[in-house]
């Protein structure tokens, strides 16, 4: 008998709860169309905060509102971005809000100089990296160079990549990142392990 009277409570409440469920619905919040976080057709900076213009090339004309990362698995594969600076990685170039990018370093066609005779520095934000691709020897005074958004801190280097050799210290094999936070002229090195 025990068993009956404990079972019995049971379908009682499921139905009471069944029937405090049924009722006109109650709107506890309205969500926004997924469009609406991320507007169409920006030319610029026409995104909310916290967005950025992400384009399909740099040429184009129109693009989406995408949301800026906030934190980035940094690796070295360099892009150049729409504003001539070489970017360390993609997830960098979308952190500074730049609209599109190519792979690869900027080359001087199109990227924004610096150093050398002229003294042109970086925007705010990019450092002025100095590299010589030259064999082993004196380096070239006034080396002008591009500029450069990299890490910070740099992360460990990634086998494979460039190595450089300073010319003014006895630094060599520095990686990519570390040899333009450190500044100065460096020369593609031939000889790391």
């Amino acid at each position: 008998m025990n068993r009956l009277w404990l079972a019995w409570p049971l379908p009682v409440l499921i139905a009471t709860t069944g029937q405090a469920c049924s009722g006109p619905d109650i709107v506890l919040a309205t969500l926004p169309e997924s469009d609406a976080a991320s507007p169409q057709g920006c030319t610029s900076n026409e995104c909310p905060v916290g967005f950025y213009c992400q384009k399909a090339t740099c040429e184009a004309s129109t693009g989406t509102c995408q949301p800026v990362p906030t934190t980035c698995d940094v690796m070295e594969a360099p892009v150049c971005g729409c504003d001539g600076v070489t970017y360390f990685d993609d997830c960098l170039r979308k952190a500074n809000a730049v609209a599109s990018s190519t792979s690869l370093p900027c080359g001087f066609d199109s990227a924004l100089t610096c150093g050398g005779v002229s003294g042109n520095t970086c925007p705010r934000g990019a450092l002025c990296a100095q590299f010589v691709r030259e064999a082993p020897g004196p380096c070239p005074p006034d080396v002008v160079g591009t500029c450069w958004a990299v890490p910070s801190p740099c992360p460990p280097p990634t086998s494979g990549m460039g190595r450089w050799d300073s010319c003014v210290s006895r630094q060599m094999c520095v990686d990519t990142c570390s040899a333009i936070r450190q500044g100065g002229v460096y020369r593609h090195a031939f000889m790391c392990p």
